[in-house]
């Protein structure tokens, strides 16, 4: 998360590890011998909330989400 604009006076970055527990569902479709399509879904939701805020007014620039949707789609070529 980066931070930028006309009310902030020192941008900086932040960076912090996102440790979550999720699932993914995975489906794939064979086109011919050689090519599939795979298509994955899942959702994560995080461990540990983090907050960013700033300063002096500690007032919140952001956090992390409550649940993370993913999603894929992908072209395979099997040789």
């Amino acid at each position: 998360m980066s931070a930028t604009g006309v009310e902030v006076d020192v941008p900086r970055t932040a960076s912090r590890s996102w440790w979550a527990l999720g699932g993914l569902l995975r489906a794939d479709l064979e086109l011919s011998r050689e090519i599939a399509i795979e298509l994955e879904l899942g959702l994560a939701a995080p461990l540990v909330e983090r907050r960013f805020v700033t300063r002096p007014t500690l007032e919140s620039a952001g956090q992390t989400p409550v649940v993370t949707p993913l999603a894929s789609l992908g072209i395979v070529y099997i040789f």
